[in-house]
């Protein structure tokens, strides 16, 4: 099973995948959780912009994140046929969600996104999708506190988290998402995670 964890930065997406991740190797359960921007790869990538100066490069920060997602892409694909679950922290819907309002991409219109989308993605589609729901009060609260590391992308401020919420509420009831309060304990949310992917 692929099931696709997103939301706005700060909703929980990479606490709970880990989560899920110790449940299943707990359980003897194969799992991978896959990320285009966590960890090593969010390491290497703010060196890569701090050591160019690209971090106020709109066009250069958007086209090294696409391959970063042709990176996911290609290890989601690779593993659906001999791992049990893989669990995408972030997908598609994300590069969307930002570039349907923010950025020069913004200017080039949903045609051109879809495009672009289909050139990343391939057209490859999660069995299931979950977004984690939180406020835009509570995300960008989280969010700060965490990208006190110093991030090498600049900072977002309040209008983007409102903006970004709203996208995604409205984008996960049309597509029928399932949709989990991230505001929650971290057990709950992670008890519901676990029922939707039919792991006891």
């Amino acid at each position: 099973m692929f099931v696709a964890i997103d939301g706005v930065a700060g909703a929980g997406k990479t606490t709970q995948a880990d989560l899920i991740l110790k449940k299943c190797n707990a359980s003897g359960i194969s799992c991978l959780v896959s990320s285009a921007y966590e960890k090593d790869k969010k390491s290497i990538f703010d060196k890569f912009v701090r050591d160019y100066t690209l971090t106020d490069n709109d066009t250069a920060i958007t086209f090294l994140f696409q391959a970063l997602y042709c990176i996911q892409q290609k290890e989601v694909v690779d593993a659906l046929h001999n791992t049990d679950l893989i669990i995408a922290d972030r997908w598609n819907v994300s590069f969307l969600a930002y570039h349907s309002m923010f950025g020069e991409l913004s200017e080039l219109g949903d045609n051109f996104l879809q495009k672009l989308d289909n050139l990343t993605f391939k057209n490859t589609q999660p069995d299931k999708s979950i977004l984690l729901d939180v406020s835009p009060e509570t995300a960008y609260l989280r969010y700060i506190d965490r990208e006190k590391q110093k991030s090498a992308i600049p900072i977002k401020d309040m209008g983007f988290f409102i903006k970004t919420v709203d996208f995604y509420r409205k984008y996960a009831q049309k597509h029928n998402w399932h949709i989990i309060n991230g505001e929650d304990t971290p057990e709950n949310v992670h008890t519901q995670m676990l029922r939707v992917m039919g792991i006891n």
